[in-house]
């Protein structure tokens, strides 16, 4: 394979990525991240202008297009045709410039499909009302640092009570505003809520759970302690 085939190539694998970013086709979480990275220059986001521009006129409607046989011929050509012409066109530097920004757009395409690695919980179930310092039971805890990525609390539903098709879970410290933490599971019995470790800091902490649905009633309250 010649050097201008191997460019050639590289521009056509970063041309497909780019298109499905301009065409909407990455998740939410891929477009975010590829915004993160690929954006992060001046030089790429004018590679990704340049890209959004040809694809306009690729997707322009035969009428706009329409003129001279000239400007028809040169609307009936192929996206991949008019890069290979534009890439053509450059000088050596230009090229040797566009390749290096393909190869970090490549690089970046394999982080975006790299598998996310699995994420590490310490586990803790709690009970209704046990920790309420009424009720003088000492509240459940764990230490901090986790040495984990998050806490995983299973909250043991109250006895007898009727179960909610949907659960929303806030957790509240002692000196600080209550914010919706992820509720990860449920079932007739209790329900999971993850909370990251990067939340947490030593003291006492509320958690309350309620339903979700059309009344949004309060269902039990839960104690822990970060010691």
């Amino acid at each position: 394979m010649t050097e201008e085939d191997f460019l050639e190539e590289v521009a056509a694998a970063e041309g497909e990525l780019i298109d499905d970013y301009v065409a909407g086709r990455l998740s939410g979480d891929e477009r975010a991240r590829f915004e993160g990275h690929f954006l992060s220059t001046d030089a790429r986001r004018r590679q990704l202008k340049f890209t959004q521009t040809l694809s306009r006129y690729a997707n322009a409607p035969a009428a706009a297009l329409a003129a001279p046989a000239s400007a028809r011929g040169a609307a009936a050509r192929t996206f991949g045709e008019r890069l290979r012409g534009f890439w053509g066109g450059l000088t050596p530097a230009l090229r040797a410039g566009v390749a290096l920004a393909a190869l970090a757009v490549i690089v970046c395409a394999l982080w975006l499909a790299r598998p996310a690695a699995p994420q590490r919980f310490v586990a803790l179930t709690l009970a209704v009302g046990a920790g309420d310092r009424a009720e003088g039971v000492r509240a459940p805890g764990v230490r901090l640092p986790l040495g984990a990525d998050a806490l995983k609390l299973t909250l043991t539903l109250p006895e007898g009570a009727a179960p909610a098709a949907r659960y929303r879970a806030e957790l509240q410290g002692e000196r600080g505003r209550a914010e919706e933490v992820e509720v990860v599971g449920q079932d007739a019995r209790a329900v999971t809520v993850v909370v990251p470790e990067s939340r947490l800091a030593r003291g006492r902490y509320f958690l309350r759970l309620s339903d979700a649905g059309g009344d949004g009633r309060r269902v039990a309250t839960y104690f822990f302690d970060a010691q």
